[in-house]
Parts: C-alpha cells; sequence; structure tokens
C-alpha cells in the first residue's frame, strides 16, 4: 500500500517539531541529515532574509500525511538573467522523502516536486553528485535536460598531489605511473619550469587585489558591466552576495581585483585543509567558488586567485565553470581537465526558455557558488 500526501505547502514555523520528528526518523537510519536540517532552517547566511520582495530566499516545502509531514525539498528562489532580462527560478534540494526507509511514502518525491513546479516551472538543479542518485534520476525521468559542469585542477605540489588523491591510488596502472613520476623526480621538474613560464606570461605588475570582508557598491559597478555582456547569469549584486556569503565570515575570502587601481572583478574562494576526504586524501584544497568580471579581464582575475592561493600553501586548486570563456581562460593558466561529479539539470519550461534565445549551456555562467555553494569544499563555521 502507498500513501499519497493529504497536502503540499510551505513549512510554517509551527511545523517545527512535525520537522524534527520527520529528521529523527530519516536519522535513525542514516539518510542525509543536512537536507533535513536545511528545511527546519532554511534561512539564507545573511541578513536580509526578512525582506520579503527580495527575489533571493531560501524556504523549505514539505508534504503531509495525516498531520505528519514526511517529505521536505528546500525552495530556493533566485533570478537568471537572459540578455539582461531577469526571470525568476529555483534551485530545488531534494526533495527527501520518508520513502528511503518506509516505501509505503515512495510516492512523495514525485508529489513534492510536482508542486514546487506548479510554484514555479523554471527549474535548476546544480551539484548533483551521481547520475545513480535517486533525485538525479528522477529529474531525468521527467525529462529534464542534464549536463556535467566541467571540472578543472592546478596542482601546486604535484608529488603530494600524486601521493593523496584516491583516484591514483585506486587504479592499479595510474598508481604505478604515480609512483614512476615521484621516484624520478618529473613531478617537481615540471611544476617548477611550468609556474616559471607561467608567472613571465601573466604576472602583470599594473594587477593587484586586496582582501575584503564584504561585498558594497563596487561589485554592484561590476555586476552592471556584465549584464551588458554575459547572455545568461545568475544574478550576482552585492546584496545577492552578501546573502549567500554572509558579511565578515573568515571561511570565505573575497578578491577584489584592480588594473591601475580600478577595479575590474571579483573572485570568492575557499581554502579546506581535507582530512581522509574521499576525493583528495589530506591535501589542503583551494577552491575559486565563483567569480565575475568582463569578459576582456578573466585572464588576469583568475590570475589573481593563484597568486593567492600560491602565498597560502595550497596543495592543489579547483574549480567548475560552465562559461566556455572562463574555461579558456582556466586552461590557459595551466589547468587540467578532470573527471566531473558536478550534474546540472534544468526542467523542461526553463530549457524551452533558454532555446527560444538559442542559449547553450556553455553561455551560462555557473560555478560552485550557485546552488548550494561549495559546501564540502569549505571550511567548517
Amino acid at each position: 500500500m502507498y500513501y499519497i500526501p493529504t497536502e503540499c505547502r510551505f513549512a510554517i514555523p509551527a511545523d517545527k517539531e512535525r520537522l524534527n520528528r520527520f529528521a529523527k526518523r530519516l536519522n535513525t537510519a542514516n539518510q542525509n541529515p543536512s537536507l533535513v536540517e536545511k528545511a527546519i532552517n532554511p534561512q539564507l547566511p545573511g541578513n536580509l532574509n526578512n525582506i520579503k520582495k527580495f527575489p533571493v530566499r531560501r524556504r523549505s516545502i514539505v508534504a503531509l500525511h495525516k498531520n505528519e509531514i514526511h517529505a521536505s525539498q528546500l525552495f530556493f528562489e533566485n533570478q537568471l538573467f537572459i540578455d539582461g532580462e531577469p526571470k525568476n527560478f529555483v534551485y530545488p534540494a531534494g526533495p527527501i522523502s520518508e520513502g528511503l526507509v518506509d516505501s509505503r511514502y515512495s510516492l512523495f518525491s514525485i508529489a513534492l516536486l510536482k508542486y514546487s513546479l506548479s510554484l514555479q516551472p523554471f527549474h535548476m538543479a546544480l551539484g548533483l553528485g551521481s547520475y545513480s542518485q535517486t533525485i538525479t534520476k528522477i529529474f531525468i525521468g521527467l525529462g529534464w535536460s542534464h549536463a556535467k559542469i566541467p571540472f578543472y585542477f592546478l596542482p601546486y605540489r604535484p608529488n603530494k598531489v600524486l601521493k593523496e588523491i584516491t583516484i591514483f591510488r585506486s587504479n592499479i596502472f595510474l598508481y604505478c605511473i604515480t609512483r614512476l613520476i615521484l621516484f624520478s623526480g618529473i613531478g617537481w621538474f615540471v611544476n617548477t619550469v611550468f609556474f616559471g613560464i607561467k608567472n613571465s606570461f601573466f604576472n602583470r605588475s599594473n594587477i593587484d587585489y586586496e582582501i575584503v570582508d564584504t561585498f558594497g557598491s563596487w561589485a554592484d559597478n561590476i555586476w552592471k558591466m556584465a549584464l551588458k555582456e554575459y547572455k545568461v547569469l545568475t544574478r550576482k549584486d552585492s546584496q545577492t552576495l552578501n546573502l549567500l556569503y554572509r558579511p565578515f565570515d573568515k571561511r570565505y575570502i573575497r578578491l577584489r581585483v584592480y588594473d591601475n587601481k580600478e577595479e575590474i572583478g571579483w573572485l570568492l574562494i575557499v581554502i579546506k585543509k581535507m582530512k581522509n576526504d574521499k576525493y583528495f586524501g589530506n591535501l589542503t584544497v583551494g577552491t575559486i567558488v565563483d567569480g565575475l568580471c568582463e569578459y576582456k579581464h578573466i585572464n588576469n582575475v583568475l590570475n589573481s586567485g593563484l597568486k593567492y592561493f600560491n602565498k597560502n600553501t595550497v596543495d592543489i586548486c579547483v574549480v567548475n565553470w560552465s562559461h566556455h570563456l572562463w574555461k579558456k581562460a582556466s586552461v590557459r593558466l595551466g589547468f587540467l581537465k578532470g573527471p566531473s561529479n558536478y550534474i546540472f539539470c534544468a526542467s523542461r519550461s526553463l530549457v524551452n526558455k533558454l532555446n527560444t534565445h538559442k542559449y547553450l549551456i556553455h553561455e551560462l555562467h555557473l560555478s560552485r557558488g550557485d546552488g548550494d555553494g561549495p559546501i564540502t569544499l569549505a571550511p567548517p563555521l
């Protein structure tokens, strides 16, 4: 016997105990506790959550049966600018349902997602970790378009990277190759020569950066210039950025980049010392979470981040980009392309809207800063 929801709606403060009981039932079975925690406390980190008319906000929707919650989903509202015109859309995190532990509630995820689409047909999911995940299969089963957002990495300390990256230790062929590189000293030689050549080509004395604690009106100036060039862009003005990355939160490093003392762009980066990570072992990983500038400044803005990492004992730098010019600039600066587990899915209505403008995914400027953000790559609070 399968149950169906008797009600789907936005979560309200009075649901807190219901959500706690739902979380307890799922957590007992070791199911994704972070999604449930966000359902209980969906607010964004910044301080604009009480401004109801602001287009970027995060709420929860829930599916109930007999006055108990058996499924929840984050309803993360944002804006996509297509040819400079804003279109509201939703990042759905989840849904997660009790069907994971009790088959009677298996239909609740689909029901809640359909309710979500009835509220806002433009949906974009980002950061899905695998095509084998249930939620990814649901999105694809509903006819959503999907693609992997390319992953790039730049090893600052190749020998250490070769020792720690899991894939190099789990594959016997790659393990033998890495042992050869390590014992021959090739890694050290290539690293020394590469960074010497790169620095001579890309380090310009008139390019500089400063670390700031918040995004101010200067970020709005960059946003306005970017809107004139980027065909498809998620909202990245100062209010939105300060909502996503709470001002003075030291985990997030904000680089304000200058050319001849005139700001040309920004990067948001994080650095995390991993501990027995399933991908990065015990490496210190620097992640370029997001960035924005005019097309002509991409090389210099990106290189500013690499200079910062070089000064701060990072073992490897990683990034995900969808936009073709940011990808090309990354390769020019020495990044290597690796296997990606950062999956993008878009609802039919959103894809039809983009197709109307004949825009493809390589014209969207998406990064680790979109969707749920860097999550596991950011240091803990």
